[in-house]
Parts: C-alpha cells; structure tokens; sequence
C-alpha cells in the first residue's frame, strides 16, 4: 500500500489487495455515485448499494476466477447440493456453514457459469492476452480531482501501455452491450476512473472492458471504448464531483426540486392520441 495523506479521513494513494467491503466504506465519490445521480438525484445516489442477489454474486464470481484465480477458493465458496429437508443434507450444510467465512457464496449451478465463462476467457487468445498485460489488478485509488476526493476501483490496468479494462460479465449478447454500456454510462464510469487514476500518477491512453456473456456459449470478447467517448464523458464527472462535494459539505443530499412541476406531453404520446382518434373517424 503507497500512503500519501489523508482527506475525509480517506488515505490518499494506491491500495493493493484491498477487499471491496473496505473499498466500499470509503468516504469518497465512486463512479456508481456519480452515474445514479446522472439518472437521478444525490438522495437517490447516496442510498444506491450494491445488492446482494444471486446476479451480483455470480458477477463477484466471474471477477474473481478470471482476475485472482489462486485465490478462487478464498474468496468464493460453493454452496453444496445436499437436500437440508434430510437430516443428512442439514448436517452437511451446517458443516460446510461454519467454513464459509466472509466468502462470497454462490450455488453449483452458478459456479458451472463460472467456469464456462472461464474456460471461454482462457481459450480466446486476445482476451488472455490482455489478461497478461494487465500485471495490476483489483488497484484501489483514492485521489483528489475536481476539488473533491474521488476513489475508483480498477480491475485490470498494463502499466507499460497505459491500458485500463474493466470486467464486466453480460446476460445478454455481446452485440447488445454497446448499446447499453451508454445507457448504463458506462463511459462517465470510466472517465472518472481515468481522472482518479491520471490523478495518482497512472499513465491512461486506452480503456475499455472483457466482457463476458453469462448463458451459452458464454461468449466473450475485449471491447475498447472511443477515447473521444470518455473525453465527453469528462464534464459529468467534472458536475457529480462538484454535486458530491457540496453535499458533503452541507450533509443534505437533495432528491428533487421543493416546487410543484408541470408535466410535458412528450411528442409520442400526443403522436398516438391523435392517431386513436383518426382510427374512429
């Protein structure tokens, strides 16, 4: 761990070996905050959690046996398929209870997922490729950018050309995940992870994401986002840092505007009115 100083009682620098949960507690602005309160408010932001659904575990999953597979078995453990209506399968269930730990728990047919998608990853040559460039992983940054203090969480980064890829493992097919890695904004997600990093003395020239579908085939592919992308990006993370630290400052985080609001009629809708009524004449 590189310890600078300290702001918000957050130390400042590049934190290796990190557990999320701790990551998570840190007073700081994430990008998860900043692309909620895009979507909607700093109440809003500030109450978004990671959930613990099977959908999340599955995810924490397939990060860990691609990016820490020698640590597999620490940080997962595999719920066993015993029936626990039985006093057999109770047993065994409380024995295997007792060795699970703060390990992430998913069931067997969720770890068969895991290793499709892992023997996917591994036999596509430029995905393992880009998975031995990038000799970092799993780096927590915390730094001070747009007068605020910011922290990011990067999966992978190659120090020699400047590339950082984030893990993100897809229900639907590839094809459809450009289309919602911008509705998702997931290049405000890494526009401020090169702000943090750009921030803590890391060289970015590229970013992008291994993205891995979660059905079969499980198919997977390296997919980079255009700089010029990331570059737009800039001046939402520039506002949500600045909306974060005035919040922060005041401890009230506003939902919505105190005033009553007029609705719009949006252009489609009034479209299929005077559609209805043209039917009837």
């Amino acid at each position: 761990m590189v310890e600078q100083n300290s702001l918000n009682g957050v130390q400042l620098g590049v934190h290796e070996g990190v557990p999320s949960s701790v990551y998570h507690s840190w007073n700081a602005v994430s990008s998860s905050w900043i692309k909620t309160w895009l979507d909607s408010s700093p109440a809003h932001a500030q109450e978004c959690k990671s959930a613990d659904t099977p959908t999340f575990r599955l995810g924490t999953a397939i990060h860990a046996r691609i990016l820490e597979p020698g640590a597999y078995s620490d940080l997962i453990a595999v719920q066993p398929e015993v029936d626990r209506r039985t006093s057999v399968g109770k047993a065994i269930y409380a024995d295997w209870l007792v060795t699970v730990g703060d390990r992430c728990v998913i069931d067997s047919d969720q770890q068969q997922i895991v290793d499709g998608v892992a023997d996917r990853v591994w036999s596509m040559k430029s995905c393992l490729n880009m998975l031995q460039s990038c000799s970092e992983r799993e780096l927590s940054i915390v730094a001070q950018i747009h007068g605020t203090v910011a922290k990011a969480r990067l999966d992978m980064y190659d120090p020699d050309a400047g590339v950082i890829i984030d893990v993100k493992s897809h229900g639907l097919l590839l094809k459809e995940f450009g289309k919602a890695a911008f509705n998702l904004n997931y290049c405000v997600q890494l526009a401020h992870y090169r702000a943090v990093a750009q921030a803590a003395g890391f060289t970015v020239n590229r970013m992008g994401f291994l993205v891995c579908e979660t059905k079969r085939p499980f198919g997977c592919q390296v997919l980079m986002m255009p700089n010029e992308a990331i570059d737009m990006a800039d001046a939402a993370v520039e506002r949500g840092c600045e909306a974060w630290r005035v919040c922060q400052a005041d401890q009230w985080w506003p939902a919505y505007k105190d005033e009553v609001v007029e609705l719009t009629m949006p252009a489609w809708a009034q479209r299929q009115m005077e559609g209805s009524v043209d039917v009837l004449d």
